[in-house]
């Protein structure tokens, strides 16, 4: 006792300074090794998990390859860090061999303590078996499971609907013929859009924009040939930060998670058209989609198996109508179906130069719009589906596209051609808690700024004030060797592969909404603005640009390589 007394008073006011200190500190006592399991893994396959690091936080991971007997190539798990405020960062690569029974890694995660993060581990195309996927380290009472990262209390569910191919002027709320009852009623309590475009005119692109925020030129997803990089921190990962339970549905093979578009996603269904019966290229072939129904009722099934109520919901759905063929499986129009096969043979032939009848482009048209009636009209049936299962008054939706369908007004139809309006105006409506009823916003907004948009009413519902105060916005959207810039009335486009005295022309979409008078030469000042506008915002993109992931096409089965070339992105 007598020691003690010199330990701790002996040494006058010093001692009584450090032992206070030492008081302030947590007891090591209490604080004891602990460690979570991060099983099961997604439905993907990866191991992902949102976390606050432990002190002494260590990971370990072992695999084997899901099938060493038909494993083509070698592999390697990647292990990822992503935090909400920047570039993920990569901090193991471990190569692995399908001969091999096992492999594994440690890694210390120390240096991280205290840091909110999504941890995750993915063995890219080649997938395994994870055995082993445990996070280690110090806790209070060894209470591990406090280390996932808990939602905010009255946080509000999310759902984000994407409805593939649908331009904003069919629908009625946009002054279109519809009839489109579900999407106008939507917008009548919600919030309008007026000018929102994608980024680009093809699917895979333009949604690695709305799950990234980032422009094509940054994300680097410019062809078949790419898929979504590891590096980018996507809508569905942000939401997992959150605390939010995370699911998504998709009918588009261009987003399936061959291409990383689950990446975030606990559960991520992929719906694949059936086989098709010929060459998709057949003048005679009759093609088909999966329809919303099948979407809808895929939705429905998994949220009744793994809807976790402790949690706030993120749920991500595509459909592909009105995408071509536009034959939906019910029509709703008055008018008779069209007799016309909108394959990809007829599309290819218009496009280039034959076939373009007044009447086979009438058909085409009318079609789009049953195609469009029928997504309307499901979309409807779902969320009076959804309302069983998910509170809808504390529910925010947004119901967008991912781009549009040009129908002769350029020469061409379908899209993927060019940044014309017809192709890259989308339509988006918010709905739900904090969305003022009945607002139409008539600033320019970009298919990028939706993720922000929806964190930050997530985040901060008293100010939903905000996406009516931007100002004046200015969009880009790009393509191949592309690009067009939206700045109030006028849209200025680049063409880099055209000789250099031709390669911008500019456009006023108020008096020329049909872009067809260039009007660079006769307003000189506005063109030189906005072109050096542009080519500061590309170089600063470029950049900024992540590393692009090519995808091993050999590794794609080949029920998929059919699906998109029923889509006709493969020719």
């Amino acid at each position: 006792m007598a020691r003690h007394h010199l330990i701790c008073s002996g040494t006058g006011r010093s001692g009584f300074l450090l032992f206070s200190l030492l008081l302030a500190i947590p007891c090591l006592a209490c604080r004891q090794p602990a460690a979570l399991s991060l099983l099961p893994a997604t439905s993907s396959g990866r191991i992902e998990a949102a976390v606050r690091l432990p002190g002494a936080a260590r990971l370990s991971l072992a695999w084997r390859a899901a099938n060493p007997k038909t494993a083509a190539k070698p592999g390697a798990v990647q292990v990822w860090l992503h935090r909400e405020d920047g570039e993920g960062e990569l901090l193991r690569t471990v190569p692995f061999s399908a001969a091999a029974p096992q492999a594994s890694v440690s890694i210390d995660l120390g240096a991280h303590a205290g840091e909110t993060c999504l941890l995750r581990a993915t063995s890219g195309q080649v997938p395994v078996t994870w055995l082993r996927a445990e996070l280690s380290g110090l806790a209070a009472r060894t209470a591990a499971a406090a280390w996932r990262v808990a939602p905010r209390p009255g946080a509000p569910n999310v759902v984000v609907y994407l409805i593939d191919t649908l331009r904003p002027d069919v629908l009625g709320t946009y002054g279109g013929p519809g009839p489109t009852p579900t999407i106008d009623r939507l917008a009548a309590e919600g919030m309008v859009f007026e000018r929102a475009y994608s980024t680009t005119s093809w699917t895979r692109p333009a949604v690695a924009s709305l799950f990234t925020s980032l422009p094509v030129s940054a994300h680097r997803v410019t062809t078949e040939a790419f898929a979504l990089p590891e590096g980018v921190l996507t809508l569905a990962e942000r939401f997992r930060l959150r605390g939010y339970q995370t699911l998504g549905v998709v009918a588009n093979g261009h987003v399936f998670s061959s291409f990383n578009f689950d990446q975030g996603f606990e559960t991520y269904d992929e719906l694949r058209a059936a086989e098709p019966a010929a060459s998709t290229w057949d003048p005679g072939l009759e093609m088909t989609n999966v329809n919303a129904e099948q979407v809808h009722a895929q939705a429905l099934r998994r949220l009744a198996a793994v809807r976790d109520p402790r949690r706030p919901l993120f749920l991500y759905v595509q459909t592909v109508e009105p995408h071509s063929p536009y034959h939906p499986p019910r029509w709703l129009l008055p008018q008779a179906r069209p007799a016309v096969n909108a394959n990809n043979f007829l599309l290819r032939s218009i496009d280039e130069g034959g076939g373009a009848s007044p009447q086979v482009l009438q058909d085409l048209a009318l079609s789009y719009r049953g195609a469009v009636a029928y997504a309307d009209h499901e979309l409807g049936r779902f969320l009076a589906a959804l309302a069983t299962r998910l509170d809808l008054g504390h529910t925010l939706l947004a119901v967008t596209s991912d781009h549009g369908e040009g129908f002769y007004e350029h020469h061409l139809v379908g899209h993927r051609h060019w940044l014309y309006e017809e192709m890259i105006r989308i339509p988006l409506i918010l709905h739900g808690p904090g969305v003022a009823a009945g607002r139409h916003d008539v600033a320019p907004f970009s298919l990028a700024d939706v993720a922000p948009a929806l964190l930050g009413l997530v985040d901060q519902p008293a100010d939903a004030a905000r996406l009516s105060a931007r100002g004046e916005r200015t969009i880009h959207g790009e393509f191949s060797q592309g690009a067009v810039l939206v700045q109030g009335e006028w849209k200025l486009t680049y063409h880099g592969d055209y000789p250099e005295a031709q390669r911008f022309a500019l456009f006023n979409l108020r008096e020329d909404p049909a872009e067809r008078s260039d009007r660079f030469a006769q307003q000189p000042q506005i063109a030189s603005r906005l072109e050096d506008e542009f080519r500061r915002w590309h170089a600063a993109e470029r950049s900024r640009a992540v590393e692009p992931l090519p995808v091993d096409v050999s590794l794609l089965d080949q029920h998929l390589r059919q699906n998109l070339d029923a889509l006709g992105y493969l020719k």
